[in-house]
């Protein structure tokens, strides 16, 4: 529930932002990654689901499974706005110590 909640304020946030600095909130319609940036949220959907499904059964991976989830969306990030500091992010979640105990 925090992923879930915590991902609306900052959908939120971020067009609080983009307002303030009288900046558009829309792409233009002939960009080519459009897509891929509607297209990755399915990605975060399944990773969501997959998460809290296995939650169910062995509690100690749903913050393993989520690390791994946020980081293929930074690697989407990245190719959507091409900003090094995504590339750090996906370092220091793959570096995070693993959670999972068999």
């Amino acid at each position: 529930m925090i992923f879930f909640f915590g991902g609306i304020i900052i959908f939120l946030l971020s067009i609080l932002v983009s307002k303030l600095f009288k900046r558009s909130d829309k792409h233009s319609i002939e960009n080519p990654l459009a897509k891929l940036a509607t297209k990755s949220t399915i990605i975060l959907f399944e990773g969501l689901f997959i998460a809290y499904s296995v939650f169910q059964v062995k509690t100690q991976w749903f913050f393993s499974i989520m690390l791994m989830v946020i980081g293929v969306m930074y690697i989407v990030f990245h190719t959507i706005y091409g900003m090094k500091v995504y590339w750090v992010l996906v370092i220091v979640f793959a570096l995070e110590p693993p959670y999972i105990s068999l």
